[in-house]
């Protein structure tokens, strides 16, 4: 099609004789002597000069643009007929047996004009035919096709050895019609003259050329889908794309994914076997909707004797946040027994949580049974002078420890002497001891005159939380002199 040409049709049908050109089928009407007729005609005025001719095998270029190459043998006929006006006429040439005739036309005071046509007497086209009227104002590639056996007549761009004709836009028309006695006319300039082709009984069919290719059409939507194990999906944001004229496409996206947590805007770019390519836009929305998966389950039991403290927190692993710490509202600090039961939860941060429950158990802490262990007893003073008989206060000082936690107790359990209370020599008082609260004494601070001195003997218990005692003592003197 010549450049800025509108599209149009061709007329198709069965392959053409060598070189290209169609078989004319003789009009046996007027057949004389074996000669086959080529019959013009114009509607207007004026004459034309046909002659015709079987001329020599050369490449040659007409009048108009058409183009055509030499098919035959050195022959040449030539003959002259005038047509006038209205009237019919006809030119008769010697008929030749698949031979290949050449006419040359001229207008009076106009160059020669020419077409080209073949003559055969042997080929009878089948009588079958269809009307066709084809009207174009844009640039129009022609070819006129015989249906009915292997000879074609074709006018169009690009074929070797075819002719070429171009109607300009205007109000110009070109016109192919077909029916018993097919003609083909094409309608020139305004003023010019037109020339008709009488072809007998030839079929044409019109056939739409290949109309210009329609991009596809990409169509978009956007989507929500759900992560994966790491977090991330694979979408199509693709609603239905397509190409208008079923050609295969390819679909792109960019980015192409995965995709990751949250909204993403994707390009999608459809693009068809001929290269046209469309986009649309859309976005992907990925969520995730996994709760975290204990690393434990189930959980151990926690128990005790006495008390428990919870120590260990469990974790849970999430497809998006990793590992996930548990919590909990219950105390985690047990001392009364019995069985208790912690509720820890996962949440991984996307709205997800998922949770389990831990026993705990505290019994009974078994008996004591052991006494403290008396580290030492001391007195202050521990020596009472001078022997004046009178009550001295003194201070016990008890230290001890004890296998099991809890407070320790210590009393004055008794004081005892090594003289009597009213011994001769003494003094004649009494008593000459007295037990305070607490880990306090008073003693007597004489001694007999026939004696060595005293000797007070005080003994001490100290009790644990159950009850378990042990026992001590330490001594205060009253010396028989101060020297000794």
């Amino acid at each position: 099609m010549a450049p800025g040409a509108a599209p149009g049709w061709e007329l198709r049908g069965s392959a053409s004789l060598p070189g290209g050109f169609l078989r004319l089928t003789p009009d046996y009407s007027y057949m004389q002597w074996g000669n086959a007729f080529y019959t013009a005609r114009t509607f207007n005025s004026e004459s034309f000069i046909f002659m015709a001719e079987i001329n020599v095998g050369g490449p040659g270029t007409l009048a108009d643009g058409i183009t055509f190459s030499w098919v035959d043998s050195t022959k040449v006929l030539a003959g002259q007929g005038t047509l006038n006006g209205y009237s019919g006429g006809s030119l008769g040439m010697p008929d030749v047996a698949d031979g290949y005739a050449f006419a040359l036309r001229s207008r009076p005071g106009t160059p020669p004009q020419t077409g080209l046509f073949r003559t055969s007497r042997d080929i009878l086209f089948p009588p079958s035919v269809q009307d066709l009227t084809y009207q174009n104002v844009g640039w129009l590639p022609v070819r006129l096709i015989c249906m009915g056996g292997n000879f074609a007549f074709e006018w169009g761009v690009g074929y070797p050895n075819r002719f070429t004709f171009t109607i300009p836009q205007g109000p110009d028309r070109a016109e192919f019609q077909a029916y018993n006695q097919a003609w083909f006319g094409v309608t020139g300039a305004t003023g010019s003259s037109t020339e008709y082709h009488w072809i007998r009984n030839v079929r044409l069919d019109a056939i739409p050329s290949v109309p210009p290719n329609q991009p596809p059409v990409a169509l978009c939507g956007d989507v929500i889908v759900l992560a994966g194990q790491d977090c991330m999906a694979i979408a199509s944001i693709d609603s239905g794309s397509f190409d208008p004229d079923g050609d295969i496409i390819t679909i792109a996206q960019d980015p192409p994914g995965p995709y990751s947590l949250g909204t993403t805007p994707v390009n999608l770019t459809v693009t068809d076997s001929q290269g046209a390519s469309t986009t649309c836009q859309a976005t992907v929305t990925v969520v995730d909707t996994t709760p975290p998966t204990p690393n434990v389950d189930p959980l151990p039991l926690v128990e005790g004797e006495g008390s428990v403290s919870v120590t260990t927190i469990p974790t849970a692993t999430d497809n998006c946040a990793g590992t996930v710490m548990a919590t909990t509202s219950d105390p985690l600090e047990y001392t009364v027994p019995g069985t208790y039961t912690i509720t820890w939860t996962y949440n991984d941060g996307n709205g997800n949580t998922s949770s389990q429950s831990q026993q705990v158990t505290v019994t009974e802490a078994p008996g004591d049974i052991e006494p403290p262990v008396i580290g030492s007893i001391t007195a202050n003073p521990k020596v009472l002078w001078p022997a004046n008989h009178k009550m001295v206060p003194v201070t016990i000082t008890v230290v001890a420890q004890d296998n099991t936690p809890g407070p320790l107790t210590a009393r004055i359990l008794s004081v005892t002497s090594n003289e009597s209370e009213n011994g001769l020599g003494d003094g004649d008082t009494a008593p000459d001891w007295q037990i305070n609260n607490g880990l306090t004494v008073d003693l007597r601070a004489e001694r007999s005159g026939n004696g060595s001195g005293r000797i007070y003997t005080i003994t001490v218990q100290v009790s644990d939380a159950a009850g378990n005692t042990a026992f001590g003592t330490v001594t205060v003197t009253v010396p028989k002199s101060q020297g000794k």
